[in-house]
């Protein structure tokens, strides 16, 4: 770790160090995988330390969000507020059919599985466009 004098920690590196990870107390590595099956697209998603029933998934236009709510408090006053903290976002491929995400837990693997079906209309589609005169 590179060090000042007085075996102080480097400010270039104190201001690179994520606020978030910081003001929560560190989290966990969130891994993400998304590969092609027989079926479509599957992406894998672990999120350690979040509870299962605290996150969301949607879809919203091309994209899939995958994401949870944190709690953050204002000590002085005792207030809290809930942001939004997105674990993982994917752009939907042209092939695939967005209206048909599902999402499931994997509870021996401790992790989230989004399926995104390809869209069988799309596949072999051929049409041959007449030109208007």
């Amino acid at each position: 770790m590179k060090r000042t004098d007085h075996a102080r920690v480097a400010p270039e590196i104190l201001m690179g160090i994520d606020l978030s990870n910081s003001l929560n107390g560190g989290s966990s590595l969130i891994e993400t995988q998304i590969r092609a099956s027989e079926v479509g697209y599957e992406g894998m998603i672990r999120v350690p330390g979040v509870d299962i029933d605290e996150i969301s998934v949607e879809v919203i236009e091309n994209r899939v969000l995958v994401h949870h709510p944190i709690p953050v408090f204002n000590q002085s006053t005792g207030d809290g507020k809930l942001y939004t903290r997105v674990v993982a976002n994917f752009r939907i491929p042209s092939d695939a059919d967005y209206e048909g995400v599902t999402a499931s837990y994997l509870e021996d693997q401790k992790c989230l599985k989004v399926t995104i079906p390809f869209n069988e209309k799309q596949k072999g589609y051929r049409n041959n466009i007449e030109i208007e005169r």
